[in-house]
């Protein structure tokens, strides 16, 4: 059976679960969590009590975890996160994904026998700084640390957290664990953070492609699924496309916030729409050398390449509209723009389906181009503010690992499906397309150790080549400089293990 029909079936079971479930928990009574003590945060501390529903069991294509008869005796799991929101319900609310996410943590309380407590650190301070005194001091509360990519890269090296591959029980090829993360932020064979399908926020900050059905059914277009489906999706089909619809909709003899534009972009050194394409056109920033340590490779010939196929349309204003143009201009978020069908395509966050699904016209969701048809698959650059998980340094590492791993895979089959199911809902319609096109997007956002680490600063350089339209004077004039840091970090995350 083929994967994406498989995944559309394990999310027509599961809903059906999630609903008589959530019915059943509330008819009962349930829904009140356990008092456990200090509250760190109101929306952030407690955990949930009461019996999970019993329902039809969901469609599982992955086997569950094997983990024994492990049993923790009651004992307290504590998770302290930056954004809480992601791995902590309160009660049983009627609401998909919040009801998905009670009944999750329900779950993994009984099958190990423990109680979480699950805290935000938002009253505490900056996360990075209160995470690492509280594990320096001694502190045992909490064994599973969440925060943002970024955050963790600017602690690891104070020593306050363990190497995830030291943890029992972790299967890190399975699909609940991002593959290209655990590639992309090894240092000498370590990992000490990694995103996982616990936290469905670990993939909803990635930018994606957005498009008008209107704006394509108008001009007579091919739909742009049937590039997906006949590997054709690429640069020149999408740079094509982006050509063939501007138009002075107000007449007025120049193109302003009032007409239609190809394309609707991103800007800057975090979010610009090129650096979304030069991760999507198979580069990266890094890659190991012989000895594990992190070192440059990118493919300098390649990005002059994409820099000089990307300007003549980004930076043609007749076709092209940025994000920050149009806010400076009309004080509205950009999104209000591309849903009143006046861009073609539009390149936004995952997250930016909770607003766009009230769009009165369709529209459609697209993994970013490939470079060319040969590319073996699609890539999307992960946002360095992407939720990920992390093991404090004096946790009982079984306890982490079972609990991770068995959070991981559940929450693939029940919160991921709950958060899809809510985002492709139109006022109208339910885009069936987007489930396999959410699935693709899924699997290959690529987390580089590169863009994350702050001063080493290597988007701030990709950026400044697009701007400047050469890579060699924004990128590789800096080479150096950034070889220097990676080295530095290396020898920092080196020097806790002597």
């Amino acid at each position: 059976m083929p994967v994406l029909l498989v995944k559309n079936l394990r999310l027509a079971l599961f809903l059906s679960c999630v609903v008589l479930a959530a019915v059943a928990a509330v008819s009962c009574g349930e829904g009140t969590p356990q008092d456990v003590g200090e509250t760190r945060s109101p929306s952030g501390s407690g955990a949930a009590s009461g019996e999970p529903a019993e329902s039809a069991a969901p469609h599982y294509d992955i086997p569950e975890p094997d983990l024994g008869e492990l049993d923790f005796g009651g004992e307290m799991f504590g998770i302290l996160a930056s954004d809480v929101s992601a791995v902590y319900a309160e009660s049983l609310i009627g609401e998909i994904v919040n009801d998905a996410i009670y009944n999750r943590n329900l779950a993994i309380e009984q099958r190990f026998n423990l109680k979480f407590r699950m805290d935000s650190s938002e009253s505490l301070g900056f996360f990075p700084t209160v995470a690492t005194q509280l594990l320096l001091s001694g502190d045992t509360t909490y064994t599973l640390f969440s925060d943002t990519a970024t955050g963790f890269c600017d602690c690891l090296t104070t020593g306050a957290f363990l190497d995830m591959r030291s943890l029992p029980y972790c299967d890190f090829t399975r699909s609940y664990w991002n593959q290209y993360a655990l590639e992309g932020t090894s240092i000498k064979g370590r990992n000490y953070f990694m995103p996982t399908d616990f936290s469905h926020k670990s993939i909803t900050s990635a930018q994606i492609v957005y498009f008008s059905q209107k704006i394509v059914s108008e001009n007579d277009l091919e739909n742009p699924y049937d590039f997906v489906d006949n590997n054709t999706w690429t640069l020149d089909n999408y740079l094509t496309m982006i050509r063939q619809v501007s138009r002075d909709l107000n007449g007025d003899g120049q193109m302003d916030t009032e007409d239609q534009y190809g394309v609707l972009l991103r800007s800057g050194r975090r979010f610009g729409t090129f650096l979304q394409l030069f991760f999507a056109s198979g580069m990266h920033y890094t890659t190991t050398d012989e000895e594990g340590a992190r070192v440059i490779d990118v493919d300098s010939e390649k990005a002059q390449a994409l820099v000089d196929r990307l300007s003549p349309v980004f930076l043609d204003k007749a076709v092209a509209i940025d994000f920050d143009r149009y806010r400076e201009a009309t004080g509205y978020d950009p999104e209000l723009f591309f849903m009143s069908d006046r861009a073609l395509f539009m390149h936004d966050s995952i997250d930016a389906l909770m607003t766009i699904r009230e769009m009165e016209t369709d529209f459609g969701v697209l993994p970013n181009p490939k470079y060319d048809s040969s590319q073996d698959g699609y890539y999307h650059k992960a946002s360095p503010f992407a939720q990920v998980f992390a093991v404090g340094n004096n946790a009982d590492v079984e306890r982490a690992g079972a609990v991770l791993e068995y959070a991981s895979w559940l929450s693939h089959y029940t919160v991921m499906p709950a958060y899809y199911e809510v985002t492709i809902k139109q006022k109208r319609t339910r885009d069936e397309k987007a489930l396999e096109i959410l699935d693709i997007i899924h699997d290959s956002i690529y987390f580089d150790i590169g863009d994350l680490i702050e001063y080493v600063d290597m988007c701030t350089y990709t950026w400044k080549s697009f701007e400047q339209g050469s890579f060699a004077r924004g990128f590789d004039t800096m080479r150096k400089k950034i070889n220097k840091a990676l080295d530095k970090y290396t020898r920092q995350l080196d020097s806790l293990e002597s």
